[in-house]
């Protein structure tokens, strides 16, 4: 079986209590806006491991002129993404179950930002090859948002994230750096260290003078901003 198999029959249990229980894990998911709203103001707005809606229903309503669109592997996640979003998004929301990747849209069709929300760290060997093709679904000055986990210094929490399809790995975000010029990058501590998650926000094309150091996975609460 497939990572995509795995996580797809994981989230068969997990659909109906997913959103009463992911509070206590996904942390930063309540500060999106505020993020997004620092550096654009999308039009176009994809998430990739959308699950049930609760990203893009938030981000229907901050804002109100954006069209979104979600893309997920589970089925029983975009039913309840369906539910939570007919309200709040209505025909500006459509949803789709698919592996991501570039062929899914038509160049017409590319995105002014790209949202993963605790995603990536559950794709395991198709993470890099997710990271690449969206910037094929990008604008020239598209963004690509990232919000995950990053790393945590007790063995016995990471294998046990394992066992829920959640690998804590550093790599990640030096394969975003790798494939989108850096804007952004800011480290975070959960429950005093147990974990550190980041938010990383890069573009397709916008270059600038970031040069990524394991420094800044190393040192908490750590805040880097390109001009």
């Amino acid at each position: 079986m497939d990572q995509q198999d795995k996580v797809r029959n994981y989230y068969k249990l997990q659909a109906p209590i997913y959103d009463l229980t992911r509070w206590a894990f996904l942390f930063g998911r309540r500060r999106l806006p505020e993020w997004i709203r620092a550096v654009k103001q999308p039009k176009r707005i994809l998430e990739i491991g959308c699950g049930t809606g609760a990203n893009l229903a938030m981000l229907a309503k901050a804002f109100p002129e954006a069209n979104l669109t979600g893309v997920d592997l589970s089925e029983s996640m975009l039913q309840k993404a369906n539910t939570n979003l007919r309200r709040a998004a209505g025909k500006r929301v459509s949803l789709m179950k698919a592996p991501f990747g570039a062929n899914l849209f038509h160049e017409e069709e590319n995105f002014d930002l790209i949202l993963c929300s605790y995603s990536l760290s559950m794709m395991g060997d198709a993470r890099l090859q997710c990271i690449r093709e969206a910037r094929h679904c990008l604008q020239p000055d598209g963004l690509f948002m990232v919000l995950d986990f990053l790393e945590t210094p007790f063995s016995w929490f990471r294998e046990w994230m394992e066992i829920n399809h959640v690998n804590f790995d550093p790599q990640l975000l030096m394969e975003c750096v790798s494939e989108h010029q850096p804007i952004s990058f800011q480290k975070y501590q959960a429950y005093a260290g147990l974990w550190a998650y980041f938010l990383f926000i890069g573009s397709p094309t916008q270059k600038s003078a970031f040069q990524f150091n394991r420094n800044f996975i190393q040192n908490p609460e750590q805040q880097i901003v390109i001009s």
